[in-house]
């Protein structure tokens, strides 16, 4: 029986049905926010399900998860709505997070399957575990070699890499040379010490355990436990989602690889909101690669792949040109609008129903779109079903935890007397605020505890440094820095790393709050704490210590912000690049659009211009040839009386052209001008690298924040050790 896909009705009101065939050849669903893009994939995801297609999605929004929620009863469709709640088993996954069901990403470091290109691999890893770092550009191309290397030698030497062991194979590789070239002229050994240090700090770091515990990223394991897996990655940091996505993806390959061609649709992709992931060249993203690979040979393993973008140019020709079924929903630029006529019209549209069809895309309503399909040419608008999931909008971590069935373990509040029942008092004028407790003692369920887990809030003092820059044209910069302030610290003084795992500026985004969660202790603060002239003195003495450091800093001369304290140039760079961009859109947009007017005016000036050349050309082969005529005849006084008219014609032609070329240079000036404008608007960022001067050093304190902790003695291996968990973000921290 041939599978059906019934997305909705036509313009007629006929149901909308797409066939296997129609699916199995990839698409893209280009759309402005609210034009039901998420609508429409979450239709073709409860289809798929319908005709026993395993589905996996990638959630970067939050959308994709309402897939078999609050499934409602209105469906007219009875027997098809049973069917799915009977046939669709569906699992929500949490990469990078302890709530929920994490995911382990240790099996993606495991040597790949022996049909698969290994050099491509072992690259789509190297470049994948990089921005997990911090780190990425063009300017670690020697780095990500030497990592991709090194999976590549252990690899071939069925080896598996442990992250741990990355670092100190990245500082003494097991090889002299990479492709002719001596290792140290590639990476120099202290430049590969700096990297060395910075993955042992990540991999060793306790938020590194997020994803190292919780379901293997094994689609043979994935697919057995249910026939969708959709990956919610809403609660990541982009280079965490850029890490995961290009795992994933590049796992994905391997798996498919390895199972082996076939003539039906098995599998569907769904990639929704692909953004950032897929762009244009020159980009090349570590998720690029993998995913153009599989939208490449995807249909010959029976693998489906279709993306959604709000912007046509988010998309690389490539992909566009794979892409059989192109779903456009409404666009409101006109150069989203031109973009994605065009791929139409190189898949046979004509030009003359672009302007009937640019006119109905922008005047589409939400759910409505225009589905060409390039297998088979035919255009049809269409309007797309209730799906039989409730679409109720992106959903948080903590919803995606309830409805993965993740279930907080309390543990019992230990008997240490240090702890205080209430918080304690504070000098006057002090302010305090909490973290949230998201996490309890669950966060510490994985550890062998030995004892009771105690749960308690940790005081720190949130204090404000202001320093005047070198040269006072520059102005001051501000700056926060936490500092432990629990009668358990014996020096009080600044941290970059904490135990609970926050950093200073990380508060700007936290949701403080003037009430401790229930169920948790308080640790005392430090005596010298206690008023506000012990505050004074310790504020004093920490001065003195900050004062005898230089802080370097950098400026951003176009926004006029400075890096955080401890920020790399290579971060703030592209943080401040990025805020350019935002700022800078509409301008760029509105020289585009003067450009675009210039340029179609200086192509029609042209076009005249050789226009009165070619008649100039003409006449002044018509009087020659005219003229000798006359004169193979004899009448010599008529050539001679026809001349004088002649020159005149040619002279007016000859003044209108050279007005033509003043124009044409006129007009490429101004183009010309506007194009070193948006070049201008595109240029990098310019920072300043500035140094603080230690007698200009300033500190004062803001208020005391209090951070959730959990807290027990845990066996590990044959050691004792202590755990500390920050229960807001669940980083966890252990000691000797």
């Amino acid at each position: 029986m041939d599978r059906i896909f019934v997305m909705g009705s036509s313009a007629d009101d006929e149901p909308f049905i797409l066939t296997d065939e129609d699916v199995s050849v990839h698409g893209v669903v280009f759309g402005a926010s609210g034009s039901g893009k998420t609508g429409f994939l979450t239709v073709l995801m409860e289809e798929a399900l319908l005709n026993g297609i395993n589905v996996v999605a990638l959630d970067v929004k939050g959308d994709l998860s309402n897939l078999g929620l609050d499934i409602t009863d209105t469906i007219p469709d009875s027997s098809r709505l049973e069917s799915f709640r009977k046939n669709a088993k569906i699992s929500i996954y949490t990469p990078g997070s302890l709530k929920g069901r994490p995911v382990s990403i240790l099996s993606c470091l495991k040597p790949p399957d022996a049909q698969e290109d290994l050099w491509s691999a072992a690259s789509s890893v190297a470049n994948s575990l990089f921005p997990l770092a911090g780190m990425s550009g063009e300017k670690l191309q020697s780095e990500a070699r030497l990592l991709t290397e090194l999976f590549v030698h252990a690899w071939k030497n069925r080896i598996e890499v442990l992250p741990e062991d990355l670092p100190r194979m990245f500082l003494d590789p097991p090889f002299d040379a990479i492709g002719g070239v001596d290792v140290e002229l590639l990476v120099p050994k202290k430049r590969r010490q700096e990297i060395a240090i910075t993955l042992s700090t990540v991999f060793n770091s306790p938020n590194f355990k997020r994803w190292i515990n919780g379901t293997p990223l094994d689609f043979d394991h994935l697919l057995e436990e249910a026939n969708a897996s959709i990956f919610y990655l809403a609660h990541l940091d982009s280079n965490e989602r850029m890490m995961f996505i290009a795992l994933l993806l590049r796992t994905l390959h391997s798996w498919m690889l390895r199972k082996g061609g076939s003539d039906k649709l098995k599998l569907l992709l769904v990639f929704d909101e692909v953004y950032g992931y897929l762009p244009p060249y020159p980009r090349d993203p570590p998720s690029k690669a993998p995913l153009l690979s599989l939208i490449k040979q995807g249909r010959s393993f029976g693998i489906s792949v279709f993306l959604s973008t709000q912007n046509p140019f988010d998309i690389d020709y490539r992909a566009l040109g794979n892409a059989r079924l192109w779903v456009i929903g409404r666009l409101q630029t006109a150069n989203d609008r031109r973009r994605a006529l065009e791929g139409i019209v190189e898949a046979g549209i004509s030009i003359g129903e672009r302007k009937e069809l640019n006119r109905e895309i922008s005047s589409l309503k939400p759910r409505e779109f225009i589905v060409y399909n390039a297998r088979n040419d035919v255009m049809r608008k269409m309007h797309t079903r209730q799906s039989f999931s409730s679409l109720r909008g992106p959903l948080s971590l903590d919803q995606i935890a309830e409805i993965s069935g993740f279930q907080p373990i309390t543990g019992k509040i230990s008997g240490d007397q240090s702890l205080l029942d209430i918080p304690p008092s504070l000098p006057e004028r002090v302010e305090s605020c909490y973290l949230p407790a998201v996490y309890d003692s669950a966060i510490l369920r994985g550890f062998n505890v030995v004892g009771n887990i105690s749960l308690y809030y940790e005081p720190f003092l949130l204090l404000e440094v202001k320093a005047r820059l070198e040269k006072p044209a520059n102005g001051e910069i501000k700056f926060l820095r936490l500092m432990p302030a629990s009668s358990m610290q014996r020096d009080l003084v600044f941290s970059e790393k904490m135990e609970p795992g926050i950093r200073s500026e990380q508060l700007k985004d936290c949701p403080l709050g003037e009430k401790p969660s229930l169920g948790f202790k308080f640790r005392p603060i430090n005596r010298a704490l206690r008023t506000r002239a012990g505050i004074k003195r310790v504020l004093d003495g920490l001065r003195n210590n900050v004062a005898e450091i230089n802080v370097r800093v950098y400026k951003c001369e176009e926004t006029g912000e400075c890096s955080f304290p401890g920020e790399d140039l290579i971060s703030f760079k592209e943080r401040q690049q990025m805020k350019l961009m935002e700022r800078q859109k509409k301008e760029i947009e509105e020289l585009n659009r003067k450009l675009m007017k210039i340029s179609i005016a200086l192509s029609k000036e042209v076009g005249e211009l050789r226009e009165l050349e070619r008649r100039l050309e003409e006449l002044k082969t018509s009087i020659f040839v005219g003229n000798l005529i006359k004169l193979m005849k004899g009448s010599v006084k008529q050539t001679f009386r026809g001349v004088g008219g002649s020159y005149k014609k040619i002279k007016e032609i000859e003044r209108r052209i050279s007005l033509k070329k003043q124009r044409i240079a006129q007009i490429e000036l101004e183009k010309a001008n506007l194009e070193e404008l948006i070049r201008r608007a595109r240029a990098p960022p310019t920072i300043l690298e500035l140094t603080l001067r230690p007698k200009e050093v300033h500190v004062s304190s803001v208020m005391l924040v209090w951070v959730p902790v959990a807290e027990a003695r845990a066996l590990v291996g044959n050691r004792m050790v202590l755990v500390k968990a920050n229960c807001f973000n669940g980083v966890v921290s252990t000691f000797q």
